[in-house]
């Protein structure tokens, strides 16, 4: 029966089984597989984002050819995406632990809106993994551009993906940040306060004299409706600031990663 599925049925099928918690018989994958390869020249966007978050939620990988096949169609119809798409996709890569070629991340990255890169930072922070050098540059290229066009939990999330991930934006990106930061911070919920509060801690940097007034005077705003780890996240911060003079510095007076 697989041999006459088209591009739609392939993709659902495989979305169907994964969305279950089950794999398809070894005969009925390999059919799929083959049809998916024979296919993938006609599937739309959210076909491969279907088929490779079925796979990866399977705890399978495509093979090669089929990962070409996916991989040039999505180069092909990156400025078809959907935020979830993109999304999907590059969790799906960050999984399987691949790297995107660098055509299909730059025709992705190109199409990229303010949410799709907080979203895919968050994706890959939550995951315990950092981009590759590439898709870091490509991610933060893009993020340097749109900075004026974020949201506050799109400003927050970036922050916070970066702390988790023991990296530290580009100074382009971080001014542009808490440009942004500053500007929004009267409508920061009280998570996104204590988030942000967090993630300059964890990263070993204060905030700029306005982004600190800001966010502290947002927290005094909203102090009723903090919950425990908001308050926690909040606190945290005073520690580290407290012993800015002590951290550990390398030769080029970089600050190092180090616990206080």
């Amino acid at each position: 029966m697989a041999g006459t599925f088209n591009a739609q049925d392939v993709a659902n099928t495989l979305w169907a089984y994964a969305t279950m918690g089950r794999e398809p018989g070894a005969g009925m994958m390999r059919a799929l597989k083959g049809r998916a390869e024979t296919l993938a020249g006609t599937f739309n966007a959210q076909n491969v984002t279907n088929t490779l978050w079925a796979y990866t939620t399977m705890g399978r990988e495509p093979g090669a050819g089929m990962m070409r096949a996916l991989e040039g169609r999505a180069e092909a119809l990156a400025g078809t995406f959907k935020a979830q798409n993109v999304t999907n996709t590059l969790w799906a890569y960050a999984t399987m632990e691949r790297e995107p070629g660098a055509g299909m991340m730059r025709a992705l990255a190109g199409t990229f809106k303010a949410q799709e890169v907080a979203n895919t930072l968050w994706a890959y922070a939550t995951i315990g993994r950092a981009p590759g050098t590439g898709m870091m540059r490509a991610l933060e290229g893009r993020a340097e551009a749109l900075a004026g066009t974020f949201k506050s939990q799109e400003v927050a999330n970036t922050l916070w993906a970066y702390a988790t991930m023991r990296r530290e934006p580009g100074t382009g990106m971080m001014r542009a940040l808490e440009g942004r930061a500053e500007a929004l911070a009267g409508t920061f919920k009280a998570q996104q306060v204590a988030i942000t509060l967090w993630a300059y801690a964890t990263m070993g940097q204060e905030p700029g004299a306005g982004l600190m007034r800001e966010l502290e005077g947002r927290e005094e705003a909203l102090s009723g409706t903090f919950n425990a780890q908001d308050v926690a996240n909040t606190m945290w911060r005073w520690p580290v600031y407290s012993f800015f003079s002590t951290l550990v510095k390398d030769g080029d007076g970089c600050i190092l990663w180090c616990s206080v």
